[in-house]
């Protein structure tokens, strides 16, 4: 049985959703005895200081849009415009929500809480005086916490730490976890879940992950066809809401396949992917308007339009179906469902937009 001690930053790569595939695998993983998922009261607070922090944003966000939205529509949007009426009730209320759900995935789940109190101090400032992992140059004292908790894990498992792992995509855990080659270290929750699984059953996994990338091709194909097929959207209110965005030149690499489990007939698999797209809109000609006296709207005569290209690095979750027998296994292997998540669909500020066409008004709507 593996220790796996998982970050806040692995818990948040994955929106500290706490459900979903990747949770009740880490569940069923310790329920089976093969994890033990290690943990602290600073990762609990740091998760809850993170989420506290997002949720005040986001409703912030939301309430400034609102305010911005159409005067005919402005204080009278329903049930948006009556939970905004008390912001503190509705963060409180979300949070309570979500650390509801962590606290129900550390019940069910096998959980050893770490003891801080007898972790050698002397030596952690020794370390933050030489900068030595997880002590980085700058900011270096708020490394504290989590130097608290990765020294009192490899104090508590020193006699085993072959059988440890850690899960963080934080660069100074990384650097720490390399000083102790015995531990195995992983960027996220379902490398560290593929590796545990195929630890246990190297054959059948093994045959399953040589059956799944046999079959890459067509889970190329899927992708493309409901990227092609789905409905996008851009983070900018000077796009025209009335025009469909176009795509082109989609492409798809697949950069690696995560087993998150499997049973006698299916398997839940993670693909590691980058995706990239051309993608065409339309806006007005902010440069020719004026704004009408009697409507205080504004009037454009013209239109642009716009390409940006899009690149993606996106996780995809998909499930395939299969008889487990080995002689069979490669041959029956089919695709069930691929889910797309919606941040392929969307295209934020971040992405640039580059001038290709100008139209007159009269000649664009011929």
């Amino acid at each position: 049985m593996f220790s796996v001690l998982i970050d806040t930053s692995a818990y948040e790569e994955l929106r500290l959703s706490f459900k979903g595939d990747i949770f009740d695998s880490l569940i069923n993983l310790s329920k089976e005895q093969k994890i033990i998922i290690v943990s602290s009261i600073i990762i609990y607070e740091e998760m809850k200081a993170h989420l506290k922090e997002s949720i005040a944003t986001s409703i912030n966000k939301i309430d400034k849009v609102s305010k911005d939205i159409n005067r005919l529509s402005f204080g009278d949007l329903g049930a948006i415009t009556t939970l905004l009426n008390d912001k503190e009730k509705l963060k409180n209320d979300l949070l309570k929500e979500r650390l509801d759900r962590i606290d129900t995935f550390f019940d069910n789940a096998k959980i050893e809480t770490l003891d801080i109190s007898d972790v050698d101090i002397n030596q952690i400032l020794i370390n933050y005086f030489a900068i030595k992992p997880p002590f980085g140059e700058g900011g270096k004292r708020k490394e504290f916490p989590d130097a608290f908790i990765l020294y009192a894990f490899v104090q508590e498992y020193k006699d085993h730490l072959d059988q440890t792992c850690i899960v963080s995509n934080d660069p100074d855990w990384k650097k720490f976890a390399e000083g102790y080659p015995q531990t195995r270290y992983f960027e996220s929750i379902r490398k560290m879940i593929d590796f545990i699984l195929s630890d246990f059953d190297k054959t059948f996994t093994t045959m399953l992950r040589e059956a799944i990338e046999g079959k890459s091709e067509l889970l190329v194909e899927e992708i493309i066809e409901q990227i092609n097929d789905g409905s996008f959207s851009v983070d900018d209110s000077w796009i025209n809401p009335d025009e469909e965005l176009d795509i082109s030149s989609v492409k798809v690499d697949i950069l690696d396949f995560n087993i998150i489990s499997y049973t006698g007939e299916t398997a839940n698999i993670e693909v590691e992917t980058l995706i990239s797209y051309e993608l065409r809109l339309w806006a007005a000609d902010e440069t020719a308007s004026y704004k009408d006296d009697d409507t205080k709207e504004w009037v454009y005569f013209g239109v642009n339009q716009y390409k940006a290209a899009i690149t993606k690095k996106v996780v995809i979750e998909t499930e395939y179906y299969f008889d487990s027998h080995p002689t069979t296994l490669k041959e029956s292997l089919g695709i069930g469902e691929v889910s797309i998540p919606d941040e392929v669909f969307y295209a934020d500020d971040e992405e640039r937009f580059e001038l290709i066409k100008h139209w007159a008004d009269e000649d664009y709507r011929d």
